[in-house]
């Protein structure tokens, strides 16, 4: 994510917006794994009887 090539004004900002990506695409998997998790822990309890 390194832009030897840009100015600071240009690459700090792309590097920024490409942090913000995959920190997002981040919190989207692991939001998206607790609610699996969550889901089949409901599922298993239901099907348990509790």
């Amino acid at each position: 994510m390194l832009y030897p090539m840009l100015p600071p004004s240009i690459a700090i900002p792309v590097g920024l917006i490409g942090l913000r990506r995959s920190t997002d695409r981040l919190v989207g998997a692991v939001t998206a794994y607790q609610a699996g998790v969550r889901a089949m822990l409901a599922g298993h309890a239901s099907y348990r009887g509790y």
